[in-house]
């Protein structure tokens, strides 16, 4: 198949767009990333315009914080006995009742008292210790001359 007046074949046409495309995709990529750029670089710099009718803003401040002496830390809150918060008698009743006649907790203490005597005995060992002994001895001798 041939195109008159030109002397080319399809196979022809098609070589020449192939190549065609392939010499502009460095181009084309070019042209698209200086227009990425511009357009950033633009929306860059219009975002620091502010208008020219802006006008800064009056803060009023006082001469001297005086709050300083007014502010009292806060006691941190009080969580061992929470459910006390909640002033209903009848559940402090209830936690009075089962801490008394639980023994699970009872012994819980009791090991927690235990492993901490454990604890501080053990941790002796790796503190310095010092020893000391002391003596006395007292001679007497008879003075007497021979002669």
């Amino acid at each position: 198949m041939t195109i008159e007046g030109k002397g080319m074949t399809g196979d022809d046409i098609a070589t020449r767009r192939a190549s065609a495309q392939i010499r502009s995709a460095p181009a084309r990529r070019a042209v698209g990333a200086r227009l990425i750029v511009v357009t950033l670089t633009a929306t860059a710099l219009a975002g620091c315009v502010v208008g020219p009718d802006y006008q800064k803003p009056f803060l009023a401040m006082p001469a001297s914080w005086s709050g300083h002496n007014k502010a009292t830390p806060a006691k941190p809150a009080q969580l061992s006995k929470w459910w006390q918060r909640l002033r209903d008698p009848e559940l402090n009743t209830l936690v009075d009742e089962a801490v008394a006649g639980n023994l699970d907790v009872a012994t819980a203490k009791a090991k927690i008292r235990e492993a901490r005597a454990s604890y501080r005995q053990s941790s002796g060992a790796l503190f310095p210790s010092v020893d000391g002994s002391g003596s006395v001895t007292r001679n007497k001798s008879a003075a007497t001359t021979s002669g």
